[in-house]
């Protein structure tokens, strides 16, 4: 049986995959499961015998599975099955049929390359975001603005924070923490700031942190980490010059940046969640255009006043864009919330899960 903790994190993929990632599923079914013409496929659910699919062929609907010849015990097995039958059905569709988009972000990624840092100074932004500032062996980063978002690798043992001759974000997804001598930790981070051969990043302080909350926690001036990127998911249609941007306390860093990088002359507000008056900071000139929403006794990822504000609004949506992350569960309910109550394309909204809450 999988565990409570699993079938959360199944349920929180299932909404993703149907949310931004139809297009793979119509490819896996037409081509890897044989429904010729197949299209509004989506993930009807997800249990011990396998990925079960809803698709139709233009005339009925019909149920398909993925079957697990083992059953699964983490999430990244069951995303590895679902990415295993697009490869084969990439391998099987003529040559004229686009790429999906995880096919085009892999693409992207083969070329990104793995850097060396380490922590050059610390400070508290608020009493739940910590603030490291990398300093070295980041002088080829490039700098994309907005969301940019890195993945930090990190020895979590505290044995020692040195890496192999070699390693890179191809070792570590290889051979996970097996066959390693150390224990090593990963996580996407959004950058806040680049400086010169540095960059600045913000950690949330969790209840029930994860490795790198903890890492980060108690790392000390000149603690290593490795960084693999960077990359972003901020994507306005062409002649935006509207924007909203939602975030929870992961994700204030992405959208201060995005604002920081806007055209003049751009309109845009901000919903900004988190905690209580003690975990917001100073906005300097952005003051007037952002709204603090507290959570106050409920948990990050449970706020019913982030989803409550958006059932209100009253949007102007020509040349508006949507920026919003968070919760990974929370962000698929607001940008359904969205695309039913508003008169938007599916284009003008760009809703990330950054994390995933915990079921227990």
């Amino acid at each position: 049986m999988f565990s409570e903790e699993l079938k959360y994190q199944l349920d929180a993929m299932l909404e993703t995959y149907n949310d931004n990632h139809s297009d793979a599923i119509d490819l896996i079914c037409e081509h890897h499961l044989g429904v010729l013409g197949a299209r509004d496929s989506r993930i009807s659910s997800i249990n011990e015998e396998g990925i079960h699919l809803s698709t139709s062929d233009g005339g009925s609907t019909l149920e398909r599975t993925l079957e697990f010849l083992e059953m699964p015990n983490t999430n990244e097995e069951v995303v590895g099955v679902l990415l295993a039958s697009l490869s084969d059905a990439r391998s099987k569709a003529p040559s004229n049929v686009p790429k999906t988009k995880i096919e085009l972000e892999f693409e992207k990624t083969r070329r990104l390359k793995t850097y060396f840092t380490e922590v050059f100074e610390r400070r508290d932004v608020s009493s739940n975001i910590l603030e490291l500032k990398f300093k070295g062996g980041l002088g080829e980063l490039p700098n994309l603005g907005n969301d940019a978002f890195l993945y930090f690798i990190v020895d979590s043992s505290g044995e020692t924070d040195d890496f192999p001759p070699g390693f890179s974000m191809e070792t570590f997804r290889r051979s996970g923490t097996k066959g390693l001598r150390r224990h090593y930790s990963g996580a996407y981070y959004t950058i806040r700031e680049y400086g010169e051969d540095a960059i600045d990043v913000w950690f949330v302080r969790h209840a029930d942190a994860g490795p790198l909350s903890q890492w980060a926690e108690n790392v000390s001036v000149g603690g290593k980490a490795a960084i693999w990127g960077p990359r972003t998911s901020f994507k306005p249609p062409q002649n935006t010059n509207r924007y909203l941007f939602i975030a929870d306390e992961t994700a204030q860093p992405a959208v201060l940046s995005s604002i920081e990088n806007l055209p003049d002359q751009c309109e845009y507000a901000c919903l900004f969640e988190t905690h209580d008056d003690s975990s917001s900071f100073e906005l300097g000139d952005k003051s007037d255009f952002v709204e603090w929403i507290y959570r106050k006794q409920e948990k990050a990822g449970e706020g019913t006043g982030l989803i409550k504000k958006i059932s209100e609004l009253k949007l102007d949506t020509e040349n508006l864009y949507i920026f919003g992350a968070g919760e990974t569960r929370q962000m698929s309910a607001i940008r359904r919330q969205l695309m039913s109550s508003q008169n938007l394309s599916s284009d003008q909204i760009t809703m990330v899960g950054y994390w995933s809450r915990s079921s227990l």
